[in-house]
C-alpha cells in the first residue's frame, strides 16, 4: 500500500491511497483496511477502505467498528458538488 497527500494543479489537498493486490485479498475476506490521519501528515480521523458485493455487504462489514448511534451513511448514486 501506497500513503501520499500532495497538491492537484488545481490547488486542492490531495489524499492518494494505493492498494495492492494483496490488501484487496484481505480487504475482501473482510479484514478492512485502515489509515490513521497521521500516517499521512493529517489529524483527527481514521479512514478505513472495506470491499463488498453490494452497499448492503458494505454495510454489513463494518460490523462492530464504528459507534451505531454516531454513523452517517452518504448514497453512493450522490455526486459530491465543487
Amino acid at each position: 500500500m501506497i500513503k501520499a497527500t500532495a497538491r492537484g494543479k488545481d490547488g486542492r489537498q490531495l489524499v492518494v491511497l494505493g492498494l495492492s493486490d494483496a490488501n484487496v485479498a484481505r480487504a475482501r475476506e473482510g479484514k478492512p483496511v485502515h489509515v490513521m490521519a497521521e500516517e499521512i501528515g493529517l489529524t483527527g480521523f481514521t479512514l478505513f477502505i472495506i470491499v463488498g458485493e453490494t452497499e448492503a455487504t458494505l454495510q454489513e462489514s463494518l460490523g462492530g467498528l464504528i459507534h451505531p448511534t454516531k454513523t452517517t451513511v452518504v448514497d453512493h448514486r450522490v455526486k459530491p458538488k465543487n
